[in-house]
């Protein structure tokens, strides 16, 4: 509960107030204009939230508030009313205090969560306690910061990348976002899209294959929708193969569909164009986890993760040959 100073409303001049928790807002200079133009209108309607730090004051709740009222000559002074809030307590209000106004977007709540688990030394079950939320929303927005790649940061910060979209990239090691973060730009993916996308790039086996996907998003989907995966027959994958056979066992040598000797699958043609489909994909995504039992570096890409201890049983691939 959010303790107040005991003295009435103050009126301080905007000059003295500091405004060093403005690092875990966001500025929003359209909002800031609206803001000056209710204020040169209107005037002040309600007060900002400050607390007392070394003698002066810094501003907890009311930055759109104070940014306009510097740029109007008609208003050196605002309305405050003081919380007794220790620093702990100040960057939890700056969450509690716009949760049921304007809210806080999750990158804001991202700065928050990270300052309270990596600077103050709090868990993330005490920081969901403090902010009144549970431990997984806690979790994903530490992801957020920590997993999520400098370029898509920059974009969430600037509003052109959509929190949700967000959540799907932090799912990728940052090796592969900065392709997938031009893949949406590229092609306008709804968040259905992207979440199949990052769903597939995980699940796939060979680079290849992420190619065919980053290249053709929604011709892999559709694909994905009958029940099977299109991979391109090229020299390159042939030449992978040796790498393929790790993940399975083989009961006799390659035949010449590049699968068991003996067992060659016939070829057939896609309802879209596409050819040559042997891999059914729900198989593939039931039983091969890329890297599952391996760790990755942060910057590490899905093609790059080791395929020796994934629990795959793909034995042949092949993938669409458009050059037919």
């Amino acid at each position: 509960m959010l303790r107040w100073a005991p003295e009435s409303l103050l009126e301080l001049p905007c000059a003295q107030i500091g405004e060093c928790y403005g690092r875990y807002r966001l500025h929003q200079p359209e909002a800031e204009r609206a803001m000056a133009r209710s204020l040169d209108r209107y005037g002040q309607l309600s007060p900002v939230v400050v607390c007392q730090r070394e003698g002066h004051y810094e501003l907890i709740d009311g930055f759109k508030r104070l940014g306009a009222a510097r740029g109007l000559t008609s208003m050196s002074h605002l309305s405050a009313r003081v919380l007794e809030a220790d620093d702990r307590a100040a960057k939890a209000a700056i969450y509690g205090l716009n949760r049921a106004g304007s809210r806080t977007r999750e990158l804001e709540e991202a700065w928050i969560v990270h300052a309270l688990v990596r600077e103050d030394g709090l868990s993330q079950v005490e920081v969901a306690e403090l902010l009144g939320r549970h431990k997984s929303w806690v979790c994903r927005r530490l992801a957020l910061l920590e997993r999520l790649g400098p370029a898509s940061q920059d974009e969430l910060r600037l509003g052109l990348l959509s929190s949700t979209a967000a959540r799907q990239l932090v799912r990728l090691p940052q090796g592969n976002q900065p392709e997938v973060l031009e893949l949406i730009r590229r092609e306008a993916l709804s968040g259905t899209e992207l979440t199949g996308v990052v769903d597939l790039l995980l699940e796939c086996p060979g680079r290849s294959q992420q190619e065919y996907i980053l290249e053709k998003p929604r011709e892999a989907l559709a694909q994905l929708k009958g029940g099977v995966l299109a991979t391109r027959d090229s020299a390159v994958e042939r030449s992978r193969k040796p790498s393929v056979e790790t993940c399975g066992s083989f009961a006799g040598p390659a035949g010449p569909h590049g699968g068991v000797a003996g067992a060659p699958r016939p070829h057939r043609t896609h309802a879209r164009g596409s050819h040559d489909f042997v891999t059914s994909f729900s198989k593939a995504r039931a039983r091969c986890r890329i890297g599952s039992g391996s760790k990755s570096r942060p910057d590490q890409r899905v093609g790059e993760l080791s395929l020796l201890k994934a629990p795959c049983r793909l034995k042949s691939l092949h993938l669409p040959n458009h050059n037919r």
